[in-house]
């Protein structure tokens, strides 16, 4: 049997051998004719009924933390109090005025009548937390209980609880239970029925199916003793123990009982607790003296405990981490087993290293695919660039060709040739670099093409003039294609070109590439019907083409402004 049960059974024993011992007193007072045995044996059981319930109210704002439960209780204890203090008042060693001793009587009714309401709001806090309390409207209960103890302690102006037939005088000898009595009883039954359904219904211990019967089992030691002192209220009988004091004992048992069993939470049980703890803790002051400790603490050295109250923690092992944490008056040291974090931080630092592994795998990876897209890049650009410049690059081969076999001023005419395709070529490069990279081209950039292209004419002889008339952004494939119309119109005429103008404007929503000619060029070979044909009809440009003079033309080229990419 351990030690809580021992002094439960202890305090149990103590609380029926002074009751019995009260119900002696009691029996040498009933038949005892000497007055000043009466009067010292009745103080006796007095002081023995209020030191009872005073211990009981002083342990009760000791042990319960329940804030809400503690005010009922201590409010239960006090109305007890006052239930014996006026109980003995009204003993005939005390009282000869007849008046007084009817109304301590009727106040009888003021603790019968509120220590079952603070019962049932004691017992609706079982189990809640700690700052719950009823609702505002059990607070209501509060004004029938008043009417009903102002009823009774008004008695002699109306009767409507005790009546007298034989006159208020004999009170004591006769009297009649009226309505004002049966309501009381009423009350009085009914919250007590009330506390035992919430007792009933709130002692399941929690994930079973057992349940605390030790508060229903005092319960049903009280109605036992209520339906046989009915019976038998003899001072020998059942009235041995005087009904006031065994109410009162019975009551403050039923609570004791919820404590010992654990429905109602105390803190009476730590000591135990800690003691069984499996944290292996200590509870020490500030010099690391050990006050308490549980059964699985370790004795800590001088110097450990000096460090772990600088840091808070210290690992003693892999496998053992030691925690101070401060109190009132010194420090609670407890050991934590980590071992199972220590192999978590070992699988975890595997994992990393694996990953760490994965990752430089990746990143070379990456990097071979990031070398391999740049190469395919660089192909696709050197494809595409090709693909483009081919017809240019084919005409300097030609070029190269003939001009070994040529004399001095057709070779000059055809390195120049030479020089005008390969202006175009590295604009027309630029150009395919910057729709790679951007997504519109300024018309100044098409301009800085037109303008290198008339340099290379003018070294030729020809003359020419540009005049850009817009600012707005095209698209790289119009600016494209605005670039090799002007290089297919010149290459075309290229051979007996005297002047060059062209003019860039645009008109609304279109972008227009207006060239004027003078060569002596037919206009039918100006520029091919079929040129790019497919390409201004998927843009939804168009070229129109005009003779103005002879050996004079004007072809332009009309282009909206959006939509497209290269």
């Amino acid at each position: 049997m351990d030690k809580v049960n021992k002094k439960t059974i202890s305090m149990t024993a103590l609380v029926v051998f002074l009751l019995l011992l009260a119900g002696l007193l009691r029996l040498v007072i009933v038949n005892s004719e000497n007055y000043l045995i009466n009067v010292v044996f009745t103080l006796l059981v007095f002081t023995i009924y209020i030191s009872m319930l005073s211990v009981w109210s002083m342990s009760i704002w000791r042990r319960v933390m329940h804030i809400h439960i503690r005010g009922y209780l201590l409010g239960v204890a006090g109305l007890m109090l006052f239930w014996i203090f006026v109980r003995t008042l009204r003993d005939p060693h005390f009282n000869y005025i007849d008046p007084v001793k009817r109304w301590l009587w009727y106040c009888y009714y003021i603790s019968l009548i509120l220590i079952p309401l603070l019962s049932f709001f004691a017992a609706l806090c079982l189990g809640k937390p700690e700052n719950w309390r009823p609702s505002r409207r059990f607070q209501l209960l509060f004004i029938p209980a008043a009417v009903l103890i102002l009823g009774i302690l008004t008695n002699d102006l109306h009767q409507l609880a005790f009546s007298f037939p034989s006159g208020i005088e004999k009170a004591d000898s006769h009297y009649i239970h009226h309505i004002l009595y049966y309501l009381a009883v009423l009350w009085i039954a009914g919250f007590f029925l009330a506390l035992i359904w919430l007792l009933f219904k709130k002692s399941y211990i929690p994930h079973t199916k057992r349940r605390v019967w030790m508060p229903l089992a005092v319960i049903e030691i009280g109605l036992i003793y209520t339906v046989l002192y009915a019976i038998d209220s003899s001072e020998t009988g059942f009235g041995f123990i005087e009904v006031t004091a065994m109410l009162c004992t019975l009551t403050a048992g039923i609570w004791e009982s919820c404590i010992q069993s654990g429905l109602l939470l105390s803190n009476s049980k730590h000591e135990g607790f800690f003691d069984d703890s499996s944290l292996g803790a200590q509870i020490v002051d500030e010099n690391g003296t050990v006050y308490y400790d549980s059964k699985l603490s370790k004795p800590i050295a001088p110097h450990i405990f000096a460090e772990l109250k600088e840091a808070g923690s210290l690992k003693l092992d892999p496998n053992t981490q030691l925690h101070a944490s401060p109190i009132q008056g010194g420090y609670i040291i407890w050991r934590e087993d980590i071992s199972r974090i220590s192999l978590l931080i070992g699988e975890l630092e595997n994992t990393k290293t694996e990953l760490m592994d994965d990752v430089e795998l990746v990143k070379n990876e990456l990097s071979v695919r990031q070398r391999r897209l740049r190469v395919d890049e660089q192909n696709r650009l050197y494809d595409l660039t090709v693909r483009e410049i081919l017809p240019q690059v084919e005409k300097i081969k030609q070029c190269l060709a003939l001009a070994p076999q040529v004399d001095e001023p057709k070779k000059y005419k055809l390195l120049w040739n030479i020089n005008v395709l390969g202006a175009y070529i590295k604009r027309r490069v630029n150009l395919i670099l910057m729709a790679v990279g951007q997504e519109n081209v300024t018309v100044g950039d098409l301009a800085r093409c037109l303008k290198e292209s008339f340099e290379t004419l003018e070294s030729g002889g020809v003359a020419t003039a540009l005049s850009i008339d817009t600012t707005c952004d095209i698209t790289p494939k119009r600016a494209v294609l605005l670039y090799d119309f002007f290089e297919a119109v010149v290459e075309s005429a290229l051979s007996r070109l005297h002047s060059l103008s062209v003019i860039v404007s645009d008109r609304g929503k279109v972008i227009i590439m207006s060239i004027e000619i003078k060569s002596a060029v037919e206009q039918v070979s100006l520029l091919d019907e079929n040129w790019k044909k497919e390409e201004l009809a998927s843009s939804g440009g168009h070229i129109l083409c005009k003779a103005m003079d002879e050996g004079i033309f004007s072809i332009e080229m009309h282009l909206p402004k959006g939509g497209g990419g290269l």
